[in-house]
């Protein structure tokens, strides 16, 4: 169910939401309400594809009838998201499954980074769907997003890559069910200009300026201060955790991003002893024969004291 808060009207300039949801005058709504997300941190081995990296909304204060998203990697070469379009994200089991509005591309065109915008009503308007209550569940995720690790060697060391959102209008936008942009402020933006004098009326000097030119700064004769207002995120009400993909190198049970004598220990201790489960199956699987077991943990010691073959992935 989609409630509905007290709101402070504000003035501004008209409000996008992925070019969509624009205002028809210079005044806008906006909802001094609380925004929280968070982007998963996964774990992968080289190579794999169309991994899923869930983005959660930890905090809401408002209901959320769209959105716009700017994700970004850090770190390109070691992850690209899947394509260019909207096999980029998965809204399967997520809050906006069903939504009629969907649109994810790469900003850059690269797929190392993407544009997600969604809207719980169809453009142009007819079918309109639930928009996101509050709180948030916190086991669904807000949008999945669809990636591919790079095959990188096991000698690399840098095997993780952030992935991020900039805190400003530009990259993130979540609109009420109203219009409402939701967990942002007016900050006032003070535009200074400079002039010099370069011809004054005598007699007396410096009364009356015939001729004035625009500087960029001191010395000059005069300055005209203009304040305008723009649209920014509050801080104080949205918070955005960033996630990471972190690629394991084969052997690396225990995903540390080292395959040495303690993933050995892991092992023993996932196998016989009730201990933890490898961080990821792939790369406990040392000899790539699909079975976790006995044999990789001989594979490993060969490897590590013996000269033996190098730990492979299926």
């Amino acid at each position: 169910m989609c409630l509905k808060l007290g709101r402070i009207a504000l003035w501004t300039a008209s409000v996008l939401i992925g070019g969509w949801c624009v205002t028809a005058t210079g005044a806008v709504a906006q909802v001094s309400a609380r925004l929280g997300i968070r982007i998963d941190s996964v774990a992968g081995y080289p190579g794999e594809q169309q991994l899923r990296i869930p983005v959660y909304l930890t905090d809401l204060g408002d209901s959320v009838a769209a959105f716009k998203l700017n994700i970004f990697i850090e770190q390109p070469d070691i992850m690209i998201f899947n394509g260019t379009g909207m096999e980029m994200i998965d809204t399967s089991g997520t809050l906006i499954s069903g939504w009629p509005t969907i649109q994810a591309h790469s900003l850059s065109g690269t797929g190392h980074d993407l544009s997600i915008v969604a809207m719980a009503s169809s453009v142009p308007p007819g079918t309109r769907v639930p928009c996101i209550g509050f709180p948030p569940p916190p086991d669904i995720p807000l949008i999945k997003l669809v990636a591919n690790n790079y095959d990188i060697p096991d000698t690399t060391t840098d095997r993780s890559a952030m992935i991020f959102i900039n805190l400003n209008t530009d990259n993130v936008q979540f609109s009420t069910e109203d219009g409402l942009l939701i967990g942002v402020k007016l900050a006032a933006v003070c535009d200074t200009s400079w002039f010099r004098c370069d011809a004054w009326l005598p007699p007396p000097p410096d009364s009356i300026c015939l001729q004035w030119s625009r500087v960029s700064g001191p010395p000059a004769d005069s300055i005209i201060i203009d304040t305008s207002y723009v649209t920014v995120i509050d801080t104080e009400l949205v918070t955005i955790i960033p996630g990471a993909m972190t690629i394991h190198p084969c052997g690396d049970a225990n995903g540390n991003g080292f395959v040495n004598i303690l993933d050995i220990s892991h092992l023993i201790n996932s196998l016989y002893r009730g201990g933890a489960a490898p961080v990821l199956r792939e790369t406990a699987d040392a000899n790539g024969d699909g079975i976790v077991n006995i044999i990789d943990v001989s594979f490993l010691i060969s490897y590590l004291y013996r000269s033996g073959p190098v730990p492979r992935y299926i």
